[in-house]
């Protein structure tokens, strides 16, 4: 199921789709369907679906320019792109989401190219398109949302390829595209007091990226860091993981105060801990006093992913 949620999503839409076409075509023709019993409402329901769809476009262009000092390699970038997204009305609950973007290069310096003094690659202008191809300039394309998307109350349990907001996993939106997930997740919000989120994750695509990666191999694709000795992380290609765990438990005391307890389980490589307490202070009508605090704990599960210190996080 994991490596074929795509075609999944796709056949259950079939499916749905078809169900609907073939209840309204039996109403039509006077045919009585014992299974299930559509009110005259129900029958354009499938048009409705898509015509009172949320429906989305976004355009976005970024310059970037570097100048080095002396005779090191001076780089520049024009990236510009656009993409489109719907979010069906629901259907008993049930919506499909698809969303998709391009990027061009419409003007750059040779960013494909290594400094002729340093041999250093380039770091910021190419972010701006693929990290892992820095020569590619036109195809650039990515679909980045297809999930179904279940709603029951203030509830909801989302599956596909989706975009999620946590301490753990969020957008990085700093270039062109942000990062995007591959996963299930939940969300129960039924008391205002009170809530629960949570979700497993076995792929993910990173901004900067065009492809799509499972957990393990995806760490390391954007620059890292450096070791005790201070050579270059070498952990990209050199961890395994299944997927990540995310878990968020939130109380909201009153309007003033909101407790988060997040926990973030990297299979295979770490696990971390976080409580986060945020209060809010009316000082007037139009000032407000914003307060936080929060503590995090990390704990390496398996030697971090590897056993050689040089080749883990």
């Amino acid at each position: 199921m994991k490596n074929n949620i795509t075609y999944y999503l796709m056949g259950l839409l079939y499916l749905l789709t078809s169900q609907l076409f073939s209840q309204e075509h039996a109403q039509h023709n006077g045919v009585d369907n014992h299974h299930i019993s559509l009110k005259p409402k129900d029958s354009v329901c499938l048009k409705d679906c898509f015509l009172q769809a949320h429906w989305e476009a976004r355009t976005r262009t970024f310059a970037m320019g570097t100048i080095n000092e002396g005779a090191l390699k001076d780089d520049y970038a024009l990236a510009s792109g656009a993409g489109i997204g719907v979010l069906t009305r629901p259907i008993y609950g049930f919506q499909v989401g698809v969303s998709g973007f391009f990027i061009y290069n419409l003007y750059s310096s040779k960013i494909e190219l290594p400094d002729s003094l340093t041999l250093s690659p380039n770091r910021y202008e190419v972010g701006l398109f693929d990290v892992e191809n820095p020569g590619n300039k036109n195809d650039l394309d990515r679909l980045e949302e297809l999930y179904l998307k279940y709603n029951l109350s203030k509830s909801a349990i989302t599956i596909g390829k989706i975009n999620v907001n946590t301490p753990f996993l969020n957008p990085q939106d700093g270039r062109m595209r942000p990062t995007i997930e591959e996963g299930v997740w939940l969300n129960i919000n039924e008391s205002k007091k009170f809530g629960i989120n949570g979700g497993w994750f076995w792929k993910i695509s990173p901004r900067s990226t065009v492809q799509w990666f499972t957990i393990g191999n995806s760490m390391g694709i954007n620059p890292s860091g450096v070791n005790i000795d201070g050579s270059k992380s070498d952990y990209h290609d050199h961890l395994s993981s299944s997927g990540l765990a995310i878990a968020n438990i939130y109380i909201k005391p009153n309007d003033k105060i909101k407790i988060n307890l997040w926990n973030g389980f990297l299979d295979n490589v770490m696990n971390t801990a976080m409580i986060e307490i945020n209060t809010t202070q009316s000082l007037n009508k139009k000032t407000k006093l914003y307060q936080g605090i929060m503590y995090v704990h990390q704990d390496a599960i398996n030697n971090g992913g590897n056993i050689d210190p040089k080749k883990r996080i």
